[in-house]
């Protein structure tokens, strides 16, 4: 079995004839169904997974059956390409290739794919400034910053001294202009208030937001050049929370607040509803012909940038690549996540930080 570290555009240039073996059948598995064109799903021929196995998954109208890892060393691979749908791709693939160790068949990593990029260059798209100087900002709840968030609005202020920087409370901002963001305020899920809130001012007043995990690592004039724009996350999921920005009155960040003014956050039984704020953001980008795979796009007036520009760390833990492109690290605080919740994800990121 022959490992293949590549990007989304050599994987589909490489397999665009040959059939796909998917290993792993959770939840990323399904957004790849969600996110990838036809052009890709409707290849996929068989679904292996350790723990889910005598189903049928179906995809574009046709059922595709699940069975157990092992299942696999007897299937005819002629034709055929790996691709392992899973966190747990470093377990994954030694188990592959304790069952394939002498058949020639190539293997492709989803999760590790989501992170790369080919080679590309930010440039300005306009001869004028288009964006407004301002970094906007959420802090929600009273309580103090921690050291570790001062420290990333205090680069914010080195590479960018220039910029008028606006700090949003509850006593500057209206939690009440939407349910959805009034309801997570009142449960105090701090993370998921500006999910609404950083949308409305920008789309009001124009300027980039930024949550306060990023660290600016150079001035971001050259952004200010673009009509709006957004990044990639991990695992081809777009997220404004990396950092984000436009002049005021975009209409497709109109149309992602609108998003949230039809939803509760307290839904039917007192049940929260935890979706990440990334799933609306690529829905409605989706709708206007994104592509999910990490490459620079335009989708209408908005430049989506690869990983490489706003989010070179990509997971939790994880190995901070930077490039020319490289303006700014996420680190990941992910307050919303509960300590069981964030061990689990630091077990998954460490096996896709394996490969990188």
């Amino acid at each position: 079995m022959n490992l293949k570290n590549v990007d989304y555009r050599t994987f589909h240039a490489e397999t665009d004839s040959k059939r796909i073996v998917c290993v792993g059948a959770g939840k990323l598995l399904d957004d790849m169904f969600s996110m990838w064109d036809s052009s890709v799903t409707s290849r996929v021929v068989h679904i292996f997974d350790n723990y889910k196995s005598g189903i049928y998954k179906t995809i574009l109208g046709t059922d595709i059956p699940v069975d157990k890892v092992e299942a696999i060393a007897a299937m005819e691979l002629d034709s055929c390409v790996i691709l392992v749908t899973s966190m747990y791709c470093r377990s994954l693939f030694n188990q592959l290739s304790s069952l394939l160790n002498n058949v020639d068949v190539d293997c492709y990593l989803y999760p590790l794919m989501s992170l790369m990029t080919s080679d590309f260059k930010v440039e300005r798209r306009n001869k004028q400034q288009i964006i407004p100087k301002k970094i906007h900002y959420f802090w929600f709840g009273k309580g103090k910053i921690p050291e570790e968030n001062r420290k990333c609005i205090d680069s914010w202020k080195r590479h960018c001294p220039d910029y008028e920087i606006i700090k949003w409370t509850e006593d500057n901002y209206d939690i009440t202009k939407c349910r959805y963001m009034q309801q997570a305020y009142e449960s105090r899920k701090w993370g998921f208030v500006p999910d609404y809130a950083r949308l409305d001012v920008i789309y009001q007043y124009g300027g980039i937001y930024l949550d306060t995990d990023v660290e600016l690592i150079k001035n971001l004039d050259d952004l200010l050049y673009q009509d709006a724009f957004v990044g990639f996350q991990r695992d081809f999921w777009v997220a404004l929370g990396l950092g984000f920005g436009g002049k005021s009155g975009n209409s497709i960040f109109k149309e992602m607040r609108e998003e949230y003014e039809k939803e509760n956050f307290i839904q039917e039984g007192n049940k929260l509803n935890l979706t990440a704020s990334p799933y609306y953001q690529t829905k409605v980008l989706r709708r206007h012909g994104l592509k999910c795979n990490n490459q620079l796009q335009y989708v209408n007036d908005i430049t989506v940038f690869p990983t490489e520009v706003l989010d070179p760390q990509g997971y939790s833990f994880g190995s901070i690549k930077i490039t020319k492109n490289t303006y700014s690290i996420h680190h990941y605080n992910e307050s919303w996540v509960d300590i069981i919740q964030r061990e689990n994800n630091k077990r998954k990121y460490m096996e896709v930080e394996s490969f990188r």
